[in-house]
């Protein structure tokens, strides 16, 4: 309506009516806004509380960072960085946890029926014949027979496993709690710090403090204890790998440090020679332990041997098959022990001294564990603790 208009029909409206005010022109509708925007208010008061726990982390990974919060920045990146790698690790014990009880408990089964002597015959065997790869795991199995250690270490380890399992169970419990009813489980409603201090809380309740402690002590004094048995049995070898390394390590120094200053920054250079002294310490431990290897071999065949023999005499007697009034008497464990001795050797040497499958399959682990003794015999840190 134009200007003009309004003005005539001001000037025609009788006295006393009110203005009526012109129609407006009907403005276009906007197109509402989708209502996934609006949340709801049980939806806004979890979002303030902690954001969404990442579905593709695992809770290991999530506590490793809620631990990493309070933590300087230097610290912080690497237990985030190493957070997939627990992650990993954690799903990998998941996975292979149930079988290695059900192993365990499967062999403990088979050991309960297996005949007497039986396991000593086994024992002999695989020293006489795998033994040399061995030489410092069976000189402490040998040491911890006859002071009676391994029931102390057993002991220990039944404690640990008792309080595993039991702070395994609550824990699967916690995980399944939702106290608010809201169908999400509240330990995926948690930040990382709240899930943290949540778990902590949870093994602070469960665990026996005084029972693990006990535990721990325990196998730390076992362990100490392995160390100085290897020490002591294999002294001059311990004592040759110690100082082929520090001559490698001096070496190594004098030609690699002039080259490595120029292309490695000062402050890494702290880290290089740690890495050269461990390099080389494992180098000389290596030559050493390989010098000593055909030592072990003679005494791990014969001794391995006697002890299958000795074991067999009475098994056999026990089953009829021979009769021998007075074991003590007969020189016949020794002539049989003496010859597979022999044989060993000659097996061992036709093979070229090297574990075969599946024995270098089956005891891997204790690959570890021999390396892991040698390693800590030829460490300064545990002659020290030895001298003490």
């Amino acid at each position: 309506m134009s200007a003009e208009e309004e003005q005539v029909l001001t000037q025609r409206k009788p006295e006393g009516e009110p203005e009526v005010e012109p129609a407006a022109e009907p403005e276009e509708k906007k197109p509402e806004e989708p209502a996934a925007e609006e949340k709801k208010p049980e939806e806004a008061a979890a979002g303030e509380v902690a954001p969404a726990a990442d579905a593709s982390e695992s809770r290991v990974g999530r506590l490793l960072r809620g631990a990493s919060e309070k933590m300087p920045d230097g610290v912080k990146n690497v237990m985030n960085a190493l957070a997939p790698v627990a992650d990993a690790i954690h799903k990998g014990f998941v996975i292979a946890w149930p079988y290695m009880v059900a192993g365990y408990r499967k062999g403990k089964a088979v050991y309960d029926k297996m005949p007497e002597y039986s396991v000593v015959m086994i024992y002999g065997l695989t020293v006489a014949f795998c033994g040399a790869h061995f030489a410092a795991l069976v000189a402490v199995v040998e040491a911890f027979k006859q002071s009676g250690a391994f029931k102390k270490i057993g002991a220990c380890l039944v404690d640990l496993y008792e309080s595993f399992e039991k702070l395994q169970t609550e824990n699967e419990k916690d995980n399944t709690v939702d106290e608010d009813g809201d169908g999400v489980l509240d330990v995926d409603e948690l930040s990382n710090g709240e899930l943290f201090l949540r778990k902590c809380g949870l093994v602070m309740r469960t665990v026996d403090p005084n029972k693990v402690n006990k535990a721990l002590n325990g196998l730390y004094q076992g362990f100490i204890a392995a160390v100085m048995v290897v020490q002591f049995e294999f002294a001059k070898t311990v004592t040759l790998g110690a100082s082929l390394g520090d001559f490698m390590e001096k070496s190594v120094d004098i030609l690699l440090d002039p080259f490595l200053m120029k292309i490695l920054p000062k402050e890494y250079m702290a880290w290089v020679d740690l890495l050269e002294t461990y390099i080389c310490r494992a180098l000389g431990v290596s030559i050493a332990w390989s010098i000593q290897f055909y030592n072990s071999l003679l005494h791990c065949a014969v001794a391995g041997s006697l002890i299958f023999s000795r074991a067999l005499i009475p098994f056999l007697n026990q089953r009829g098959v021979l009769h021998i009034e007075n074991l003590e008497e007969t020189y016949l464990d020794e002539i049989i022990g003496w010859a597979l001795a022999a044989f060993s050797i000659f097996v061992q040497y036709l093979f070229r001294f090297q574990l075969l499958f599946p024995f270098n399959v089956v005891l891997s682990p204790l690959l570890g564990v021999e390396w892991t003794l040698r390693m800590c015999a030829s460490d300064e840190t545990f002659s020290g603790n030895a001298t003490m």
